[in-house]
């Protein structure tokens, strides 16, 4: 794998997880304004609000278990003696990788 190669493959790697996390932002902010409408539907319905805003409760519930922020917690390390990237999670595998490194 030429340096080239590694070089475009890093950039097109990042611009896929700023997509990913932009997507992710996209759909936070869109469960924000459901629980704000929820919050407006409680305070006009006064005591009704059990029965009149329990459609939008229930959406706001979904939301918040579908619509989380999803990050990258991985280690993505391209070698220099292979053309594939492997992906080490966990500290057995990063011990793993700096005692290679260092022989």
């Amino acid at each position: 794998m030429t340096m080239t190669d590694t070089v475009e493959l890093l950039k097109a790697k990042i611009q896929e997880r700023e997509h990913h996390l932009r997507e992710s932002w996209v759909k936070a902010m869109e469960t924000r304004l459901v629980r704000d409408e929820l919050a407006k539907c409680h305070r006009y319905e006064g005591v009704n609000h059990l029965e009149n805003c329990r459609w939008l409760a229930d959406k706001y519930i979904q939301m918040l278990q579908e619509n989380r922020v999803k990050g990258y917690k991985k280690i993505e390390v391209i070698s220099a003696h292979s053309s594939t990237s492997s992906d080490l999670t966990g500290t057995a595998s990063v011990f793993k990788l700096l005692v290679h490194h260092l022989h």
